[in-house]
């Protein structure tokens, strides 16, 4: 085994140091323990899942989703009691979740335990232990529901509560964690990775905004979300825009576009130049 030298008292490198005029030796620490996963965490995440002591070690996104380590996470409860014959109906599965919702506020208020296991395989199939009594655990493959209410604080697909319910029901139907990682991708940047001006994507509409915008439109049902005014007939939609409100042109999420007319959109921060605009005049002249 070799013993590496005191290089702070090292002739030569003493030296040197005093010819680059280094005096001031600073102060060194390690590498900050790892905030990302491991291979291993990688695919016990998409597999079976991680066990988790606490909710304080899932923390939220800005856009209101789940992470866990640098990764977009599903969450669920994975022991079940089972009080009757059998095994558990359907209606007696837990929900996952795929957002910072009221449901699990009120699991943290309520300082209620369960086995918590964060995921990020897409098949909607979770592993779910069924507990009657004492030792008496049978370990299924069930295919789980998505919670409404973390729907409801996404918006995801514009569904929200007082949707009529074949509405809210076919939405959650329609809801998978392919479309869902699709839209919010596994991979997050934290707030100390934040991106810079050589990493940061063009802020700039991709190609198919148009597709995003007509669907905006078509969830407000061709109406301005803030003035209220109906601009469905064909020589009136084109006064009606899909705004962005976080003002990144690249995030086409549904719960960041908002429908509004020419005159409102001129008002939102930063718009102020739409007012010199042709279609905002006729606008302001014809329609309103």
């Amino acid at each position: 085994m070799i013993r590496l030298p005191d290089f702070l008292d090292d002739i030569g490198l003493n030296a040197v140091r005093d010819a680059m005029g280094a005096y001031n030796l600073g102060t060194f620490s390690g590498p900050k323990p790892a905030k990302t996963l491991t291979r291993s965490d990688l695919d016990r995440l998409v597999s079976v899942g991680i066990d988790i002591s606490s909710l304080d070690e899932v923390t939220q996104h800005s856009d209101g989703t789940l992470v866990y380590k640098g990764r977009r996470i599903v969450l669920y409860i994975r022991d079940i009691n089972v009080y009757r014959g059998g095994g558990a109906s359907h209606d007696d599965l837990p929900k996952y979740h795929v957002a910072n919702c009221r449901t699990l506020d009120d699991m943290r208020a309520q300082n209620r335990f369960g086995r918590y296991v964060v995921a990020a395989n897409v098949t909607g199939e979770f592993s779910i232990n069924q507990i009657r009594g004492k030792d008496r655990v049978t370990s299924t493959t069930e295919r789980l529901n998505v919670c409404q209410n973390c729907l409801t604080h996404l918006r995801f697909d514009g569904f929200e509560q007082g949707l009529a319910i074949s509405v809210k029901r076919q939405i959650r139907d329609q809801f998978t964690l392919t479309r869902f990682f699709d839209r919010y991708p596994h991979d997050v940047v934290s707030a100390d990775d934040a991106e810079n001006e050589l990493t940061a994507p063009l802020n700039d509409y991709p190609g198919d905004f148009g597709r995003y915008a007509t669907a905006a439109k078509q969830r407000a049902g061709y109406r301005c979300e803030d003035c209220g005014i109906l601009l469905a007939d064909r020589h009136l939609r084109r006064y009606l825009h899909a705004h962005h409100i976080n003002a990144i042109k690249y995030d086409n999420a549904p719960e960041n576009l908002r429908a509004l007319c020419i005159r409102c959109h001129a008002c939102q921060p930063g718009h102020g130049h739409m007012r010199s605009l042709k279609e905002y005049k006729e606008f302001q002249q014809h329609v309103v």
